[in-house]
């Protein structure tokens, strides 16, 4: 069900770090224990195809809140995904930038942040209006900023993605021959949504 979650890969930004879009209200399935899994296969995806070997590169996580509500607010997700995060892949956190944050989100983010020692909080950006704009056209490829500023003016709803989704969109599946040798029977397009 590709409409399951929407956590996902769109290459690389002009720093030479993945972005990671993810947008709760685009996802069909709210279960923590399904969002979360998804989310740590992203990573590790991105983990496994780092240009100078696993553990290397740095990723985004642009977090997209346009449209959200309150079916999308389980703490759970935030909290298991964002422990996590702190965790394992710490050290490949270049940036979080939050999208469109609605005042419900208020609350999320107070326990959220809690969590998060200074060095960490400084990579956090809350993000509005001409303020996407400009980080679009700063840090993102030509090609992600139409994705963010199209996806930005739809409905958010599970599967509404722009027609230039598919063409960015890398798989979670990814050759590991280099840094990891497949088990066998292990069917990688089955990590793909």
């Amino acid at each position: 069900d590709p409409h399951a979650h929407c956590f996902f890969s769109i290459g690389l930004d002009k720093r030479g770090w993945e972005v990671i879009y993810c947008c709760p209200p685009r996802s069909r399935l709210k279960d923590p224990r399904s969002s979360s899994t998804h989310a740590f296969k992203c990573f590790e995806a991105i983990n496994a195809r780092a240009p100078d070997g696993p553990g290397t590169g740095k990723f985004v996580m642009a977090v997209d809140l346009h449209g959200l509500g309150f079916s999308d607010l389980n703490p759970q997700t935030a909290l298991t995904t964002t422990s996590a995060i702190l965790a394992h892949y710490v050290g490949q956190i270049g940036q979080v930038i939050i999208l469109d944050a609605p005042l419900a989100f208020k609350g999320v983010w107070a326990m959220l942040s809690g969590m998060l020692d200074a060095p960490n909080a400084a990579r956090v950006q809350m993000l509005r209006g001409e303020a996407m704009g400009r980080y679009f056209s700063e840090h993102l490829s030509d090609a992600q900023a139409g994705f963010m500023t199209e996806v930005l003016k739809m409905k958010a709803t599970p599967g509404s993605l722009p027609p230039s989704a598919p063409a960015l969109r890398m798989p979670l599946a990814t050759p590991r021959a280099r840094h990891a040798p497949q088990a066998e029977g292990e069917d990688l397009a089955a990590l793909d949504e």
